[in-house]
């Protein structure tokens, strides 16, 4: 090897720095999450240009919350080149803070990012959405302030084109509404539905589409409903966080009561019900990633 060329450690560790700085757009993040990004080795002179192979870049990124929805991108992603998983925190919070990470770390690659999805489940606002039903984003919007905090989804219509591809599925176009909190009363996600005019809501999506509308990424959101409008959703709440990742059965025995249960096995059904429809949606997008393309 040439001695003016300095090789880089194995993908997994920090960017090596040639001098006084090492441009990050050499050291874009292949896959991982906004916490943690794994890096394309390559090789670079000391004045900065790329001695080896250019690194690959991510065309799609995809953004979920809870680490069953993660697992399940994942693996339905799993050998798909160009096409990015990134965990975004619970909440708009946490969402918003976790993808300003995953941006900033991108540095200038960012610009090669043709489409940021949200994937995950959400809760109905209508009436006439059942469990398993896909909804694609039209407009995100706060459940605090729906009118003047929308923001149209830029690639609604594409990603409505994705959705109808998945096998054994109903899918409706609409608005979601992002709440700070679990909506878990039946006559609260109505009345949110009445004065929104949304179809779902959930805790991440109009956070991630702000961070998005800021740096210009094209950006959809595709929800599976996991709980609809005909029952209330009153589970304690440790119990409500053990739903979104694998748990021991202990862990659920010592959160559910003996009142709880039928709600607690009709949640974890639904929540299983929605999550194999997303599975569907994330394999029909990994195979399908050109439809999204600018």
């Amino acid at each position: 090897m040439d001695e003016n060329v300095a090789p880089l450690p194995n993908r997994g560790t920090r960017p090596y720095r040639v001098g006084a700085a090492w441009p990050l757009a050499q050291a874009a993040p292949y896959t991982g999450c906004a916490r943690k990004c794994e890096y394309v080795s390559v090789e670079m002179d000391i004045d900065g240009t790329v001695a080896g192979p250019a690194p690959r870049l991510p065309r799609v990124v995809l953004f979920a919350a809870m680490p069953r929805e993660l697992a399940i991108l994942r693996r339905a992603c799993a050998g798909v080149e160009h096409v990015t998983i990134a965990r975004a925190g619970i909440g708009h919070r946490r969402a918003a803070k976790a993808v300003r990470r995953y941006f900033r770390a991108c540095g200038e690659a960012k610009s090669t990012i043709q489409a940021a999805l949200v994937l995950g489940v959400a809760g109905a606002t209508s009436p006439g959405l059942a469990v398993g039903d896909v909804v694609v984003c039209d407009r995100a919007m706060a459940a605090s302030a729906p009118a003047a905090a929308a923001i149209a989804a830029p690639l609604a219509a594409a990603s409505a084109r994705l959705a109808r591809l998945v096998p054994k599925s109903t899918v409706r176009m609409g608005s979601v509404a992002t709440a700070d909190r679990f909506v878990a009363r039946r006559g609260e996600k109505l009345d949110l539905g009445a004065a929104c005019g949304c179809l779902a809501v959930d805790m991440e999506t109009h956070a991630i589409a702000l961070e998005c509308q800021k740096l210009a990424v094209p950006w959809a959101a595709i929800r599976v409903i996991s709980d609809d409008t005909r029952r209330d959703v009153v589970l304690d709440p440790r119990l409500l966080a053990l739903m979104g990742r694998r748990f021991r059965a202990g862990e659920a025995l010592e959160a559910v009561t003996l009142r709880q249960l039928v709600p607690a096995l009709r949640l974890a059904w639904n929540l299983r019900v929605a999550l194999r429809v997303l599975e569907r949606v994330a394999r029909v997008i990994a195979s399908e990633t050109e439809l999204l393309a600018r």
